[in-house]
């Protein structure tokens, strides 16, 4: 007789913990939603490493594509190339029917490209400052520096 007492009490308790799950699942999914707009906001306003931080924690709650593409074009802006292609290698790997799939898989073999290509500036005598394309863009460092940029003519 207790048996059929019990049967009825988990069945009840199973689905009321069924429909906390849900619950919280969209309290998630809405936090994220609200994270990955305040990572545009601040991605549009030039505040890039802010942007990184707040599509980090959005991509904890919520690990949609929106967010992982987000974070890892942000990690390129703030240049974090290595980290990027990896994100972007997983958002490709988690999500295989992305419409810009062929964009992302352009943008990894640039970056790869950007991370194997290296720069190398001696001067004598030492110590002379290192400014990449322009001064406007500010120093880099000082001689002898190694440093990775963007393939091309500078």
């Amino acid at each position: 007789m207790k048996k059929r007492i019990y049967r009825p009490m988990a069945a009840a308790l199973a689905v009321a913990a069924l429909a906390a799950l849900a619950g919280a699942g969209e309290a998630r999914a809405e936090s994220a939603k609200k994270l990955l707009d305040r990572g545009n906001s601040l991605y549009a306003a030039g505040d890039y490493q802010k942007a990184c931080k707040v599509f980090e924690k959005g991509y904890q709650l919520e690990s949609g594509p929106a967010l992982l593409r987000a974070w890892g074009f942000c990690l390129i802006k703030i240049g974090m190339r290595p980290e990027a292609i990896v994100k972007l290698r997983l958002l490709l790997k988690k999500f295989p029917k992305l419409e810009d799939r062929l964009k992302i898989k352009r943008t990894i073999k640039q970056l790869n490209l950007v991370v194997k290509t290296k720069l190398t500036v001696r001067s004598m005598p030492l110590g002379a400052d290192v400014y990449i394309d322009t001064e406007a863009t500010g120093r880099v460092g000082v001689t002898p520096w190694v440093g990775r940029i963007a393939p091309g003519k500078h």
